[in-house]
């Protein structure tokens, strides 16, 4: 067993090195310096970026309510529409009823205006 690790030590320390140099190296990337123009710069943007996303947000907030609001009165329209139907049906019904009477007052009319017409003759 000891000497099958006495094997692997080479690679393990090589992959061990290969590590610690790759780790650096990351580490020195990340750390490189910065010039303060181009910090400013990118500062700035945040800013910008950030008042943006604040208008956006407020902006957002307003058409949600909107939004709400002209749900409720599209909602409150239906109720108006669904009440107005039954309104119109109910209407439908009063024309054919007062159509029935008319038609039963012109039968008597024309009844009574050929009874007249005999007690003429």
């Amino acid at each position: 067993m000891f000497f099958a690790l006495l094997e692997l030590l080479p690679f393990i320390v090589i992959a061990f090195v290969l590590g610690l140099v790759v780790g650096w190296l990351v580490w020195r990337w990340r750390r490189r310096p910065i010039s303060s123009g181009d910090w400013n710069e990118l500062t700035t943007v945040a800013m910008k970026a950030r008042s943006e996303l604040a208008t956006v947000e407020a902006a957002n907030s307003e058409l949600t309510n909107e939004r709400s609001a002209l749900a409720k009165l599209v909602e409150t329209r239906n109720g108006e529409l669904t009440a107005l139907h039954s309104e119109v049906s109910k209407r439908e019904a009063k024309i054919l009823n007062l159509q029935a009477d008319l038609d039963k007052a012109n039968t008597k009319i024309s009844g009574l205006g050929e009874d007249s017409g005999r007690e003429n003759n």
